[in-house]
């Protein structure tokens, strides 16, 4: 048995049976953690969300911001936007089936007995680890359950620091942004929602940095695989922070990390 975990698919249904084929991968035998943003942008989210869902049982998946936009568009909550490629999905006779398994996704996933865990975009060194589990459990339940004008509220540009008084839609959409949207952060952690820069590019001017650059207020992160971060090209730092989205729906490659021997691979964009 070996566990997989691959970066950002965003419908590039392709490119991912080509590289499953690549690690014979085994959905009786293997694991497959996904980093999130499993659907748009990518021409094939209907197969996507159709294979990930046949073979479940073998699946530990997070939600990215592109999953909860999904959502939000499946529910009324906001509107498609002229870059999507969620028409024919949105019309799908499956569409309220894959939005109740997307709802019931988390957005931390941790296994003890490998020491590591995986989140969409990070997780902030204002949090302890046992902290953000926390948050991420909280937050998820909001997804789940949240109709209507409240999901609408749980997409904010302005919920962008972490504060332990907030409440309501307010704390749900910082925590949803920390763990779904973040890039660069400063020192108190306060999030800069519109940079996407590379983590190597000059950023002094915005007082923000990568949110890995930091030392941490608490020393108990495990290793954490993480998404969302095309422009970093599968950066990674270990032994702690590993970067899986290397941009396969923009003409880059899909990347697959086994995390039992260390070993990356990648599927060239077939676009």
């Amino acid at each position: 048995m070996a566990t997989y975990a691959i970066g950002d698919i965003q419908g590039c249904y392709n490119e991912l049976m080509s590289l499953l084929n690549k690690i014979s991968f085994s959905a009786s035998n293997d694991q497959l953690w996904l980093a999130g943003d499993l659907v748009n942008r990518g021409p094939r989210s209907i197969e996507v969300l159709e294979l990930i869902t046949e073979i479940e049982p073998a699946v530990k998946c997070v939600l990215g911001n592109h999953d909860l936009h999904l959502i939000a568009c499946a529910i009324g909550a906001r509107s498609p936007s002229t870059s999507d490629t969620l028409d024919q999905l949105l019309k799908h006779r499956k569409l309220d089936s894959y939005i109740n398994w997307l709802r019931r996704q988390p957005l931390l996933h941790y296994d003890p007995d490998l020491n590591v865990c995986i989140v969409h975009a990070g997780i902030p060194h204002i949090w302890s680890f046992e902290q953000a589990q926390t948050l991420a459990v909280e937050a998820q339940s909001a997804i789940t359950h949240y109709s209507g004008e409240g999901f609408r509220q749980l997409f904010s540009n302005t919920a962008d620091l972490w504060d332990d008084e907030l409440a309501d839609a307010p704390r749900i959409a910082t925590i949803i942004n920390y763990f779904t949207r973040m890039r660069f952060v400063s020192s108190t952690g306060q999030l800069d929602l519109k940079s996407k820069n590379s983590a190597f590019n000059d950023n002094a001017n915005t007082g923000h940095n990568a949110w890995f650059s930091f030392k941490r207020a608490h020393n108990d992160l495990p290793p954490t695989l993480f998404g969302h971060w095309a422009a970093l090209q599968g950066y990674f730092q270990p032994p702690a922070y590993f970067g899986l989205d290397t941009g396969c729906v923009w003409g880059g490659t899909l990347t697959a990390y086994c995390i039992d021997t260390q070993t990356y691979y990648h599927q060239p964009s077939l676009k």
